[in-house]
């Protein structure tokens, strides 16, 4: 009952001197509008709170209060004047330069490392392919040595048709299967001996000088891929030679 008391003369209190200061507020307004229109000085006397005398009369006002440290760090900031507005402006551009200058390297580090990558892949494809490759010419030359082996075999069952037209069947399938690898024999290359695509096994001496330097006879095919030499073709081939000089070498002999 007490608390209730007391709550209630709090707001009847508050009530009148909201009253109060309604009606000092009114008569200063009405003095300050008479004597704007009569251009007459305010007399003291009817400003409220101008004297002690008057104050003592009337009820003072309650006390503002003070702002606390919280609400004065809450309020915001007014600029200082243009010194303050161009040292934020610096700050601002040193920010931005600053940034630039992170996004220009980030930019140089994607670049480079994309490149890197790039280089990368490229090796790692080129790795591939050449390992794809070698594993093909390692499996095409051991086929090349079977092509060896039964041609080997149909020289040797000449006496014997039927088991020489089967091994011929073979080695016929054989060329099929390395046609379709894109491996070919070279077949006939000419009369000529070319150091580029045989191999010459050994020489035979003549005395015809037309034929220096020309195939005598085929020993071992050779083979390409792609336009390049798998397998040289190996060769005996001819080597001039005057009788004058097989003279004196088998006078020197004897």
């Amino acid at each position: 009952m007490r608390a209730q008391s007391g709550q209630q003369s709090r707001v009847s209190t508050d009530s009148q001197r909201q009253r109060h200061e309604r009606r000092i507020l009114g008569r200063v307004y009405m003095t300050v509008g008479r004597s704007i229109v009569s251009g007459d000085k305010i007399p003291e006397e009817q400003v409220p709170y101008a004297n002690r005398e008057a104050a003592a009369t009337e009820t003072e006002p309650s006390p503002v209060p003070l702002p606390s440290d919280d609400e004065k760090r809450e309020r915001p900031r007014h600029e200082a004047g243009p010194a303050a507005v161009e040292s934020r402006l610096d700050a601002i551009e040193k920010g931005l330069s600053t940034l630039c200058d992170l996004f220009e390297q980030r930019w140089r580090y994607d670049e480079a490392k994309e490149r890197a990558f790039d280089v990368l892949y490229a090796r790692m494809r080129q790795f591939e392919g050449d390992y794809q490759a070698s594993l093909k010419k390692n499996l095409v030359l051991s086929l090349l040595l079977l092509h060896d082996h039964m041609g080997n075999v149909e020289a040797a069952l000449a006496e014997q048709p039927d088991a020489q037209r089967y091994v011929t069947g073979l080695r016929e399938s054989l060329i099929d299967i390395l046609y379709a690898e894109d491996v070919e024999p070279m077949g006939r290359l000419g009369d000529l001996f070319d150091r580029h695509k045989q191999q010459a096994l050994s020489t035979v001496p003549t005395h015809d000088p037309a034929k220096d330097n020309t195939v005598e006879r085929v020993v071992r095919e050779g083979f390409v891929s792609a336009g390049r030499v798998l397998r040289p073709q190996s060769v005996v081939v001819y080597r001039y030679q005057s009788a004058v000089s097989e003279e004196q070498s088998t006078e020197g002999g004897d």
